[in-house]
């Protein structure tokens, strides 16, 4: 399968909008963000996309709630709000209890540096990987994302998908 290059963000939610045409159980739970790349599958799914607001830490207990219920939830946001803000609920809501929801850090790294460094997320892998039953997916180009949204969905447990996310990134695999 080729891929232009592009940013991460955009090709997740290309293959999350094919996967979701096939799987009708999932539900997209964003914290505010949309900036142009969650509109397409909003206006496909509007009953299926959830924004909670700048609320990450309640984005992850609703998902944990819906995925209780058997839905296929996928939360995403910016990279250290989706990880370090909801450390405790990630922790105990979703690993600790092995709940599947699919967590996706968008922009991670240092690629949103100009937002200042709130913004900006190098630590995220070291905290979730001290953390049981939490699988993480570290995709480095549009072939990895492709795996990884598939992959992600035959897992039985937490995971949580790394974007890096700039506009050069090139196809490695």
């Amino acid at each position: 399968k080729k891929f232009k290059i592009n940013l991460m963000r955009f090709i997740f939610v290309k293959e999350l909008i094919k996967y979701t045409k096939k799987n009708h159980n999932v539900y997209l739970i964003t914290s505010d963000l949309g900036y142009r790349a969650f509109e397409e599958f909003a206006k496909l799914f509007p009953k299926k996309f959830i924004n909670v607001g700048v609320s990450e830490n309640n984005m992850i207990g609703i998902a944990a709630g819906l995925a209780s219920e058997n839905f296929n939830v996928i939360t995403t946001t910016f990279a250290p709000f989706q990880t370090l803000r909801c450390l405790d609920q990630i922790k105990v809501n979703l690993a600790y209890s092995n709940i599947k929801v699919t967590m996706c850090g968008l922009a991670s790294g240092l690629i949103n540096g100009p937002l200042g460094n709130t913004h900006c997320c190098i630590e995220d892998v070291g905290a979730l990987r001290s953390i049981p039953n939490l699988k993480i997916l570290s995709p480095a180009d549009g072939v990895g994302i492709f795996k990884s949204v598939y992959a992600a969905a035959e897992i039985d447990q937490p995971v949580y998908i790394r974007l890096t996310g700039g506009s050069n990134n090139p196809i490695v695999y």
